[in-house]
């Protein structure tokens, strides 16, 4: 087992699971916290951790939070439009050609749900993704 007994030792630490939280997809904000914590717990009572850099890692701290917050409303958001692209099953609707951009009109049929893209199958067919959707009835 390891033991810190500096703030650099700690911050060396801190710099090693930032940049192994950054490879992952998501950032734990526990081990954010634990951290900090592990850092102002080992600090020299000699030489104190530096006012500035507290202040900057706090503000780091409330970054990640923002961002987690932000993550977690988008996939809300996400979760809500799947939904809504269901009601469209069985509605008219105009969209743009994706090879020639021209207006073109169709019923829709179906809904795909592939990964993180919604697409319309119409009655004709065609297959449009929402992104292309222009108007509806």
């Amino acid at each position: 087992m390891n033991s810190v007994n500096s703030a650099g030792d700690v911050s060396t630490v801190q710099d090693s699971a930032t940049r192994r939280a950054s490879v992952n997809s998501t950032f734990d904000r526990e081990a954010f916290l634990k951290i900090l914590v592990t850092q102002l717990a080992n600090q020299d009572p000699l030489e104190p951790l530096d006012q500035s850099e507290f202040i900057s890692q706090m503000a780091q701290f409330a970054s990640v939070e923002q961002i987690a917050n932000i993550k977690e409303e988008l996939e809300g958001l996400s979760q809500f439009f799947r939904f809504s692209a269901s009601s469209l099953v069985g509605e008219k609707i105009t969209y743009a050609d994706v090879e020639t951009g021209e207006e073109k009109e169709g019923t829709v049929a179906s809904v795909i749900f592939d990964s993180d893209e919604v697409s319309l199958k119409l009655q004709e067919g065609v297959e449009v993704p929402i992104e292309r959707l222009l108007s509806i009835g």
